[in-house]
């Protein structure tokens, strides 16, 4: 599977690259009181609502990765850096949010 790697904080990411709708630096992302520790924030796509999801420690949005649409939500990752593209074996992987996953060996 084709895959960009991202870190969040302390955390690497694996995306898949048939799911990414796009990539954003320096994302404009919204706070949104009394959302979840989850919830980065929100911002808008196209007309559409985009949640960003803090899947790491980092809190700092250098990198956004938006998946493709499913329904009316477009989830998004909001990441520290983007360190390259790679295949890597799904069977290496754990699914973290669809289209979003990490490696088994990376995880405490």
């Amino acid at each position: 599977m084709e895959v960009i790697k991202v870190r969040t904080g302390e955390r690497i990411l694996y995306i898949e690259k048939e799911k990414t709708e796009t990539l954003y630096l320096n994302p404009k992302i919204w706070k949104v009181p009394g959302a979840g520790d989850e919830i980065l924030g929100i911002s808008v796509y196209k007309g559409r609502l985009a949640v960003y999801y803090c899947l790491g420690s980092g809190r700092d949005a250098k990198c956004g990765i938006l998946m493709k649409p499913q329904g009316d939500l477009i989830v998004g990752v909001a990441a520290e850096e983007l360190t390259g593209e790679e295949e890597i074996d799904r069977e290496e992987l754990t699914k973290v949010k669809p289209g979003i996953w990490e490696r088994k060996s990376d995880q405490a």
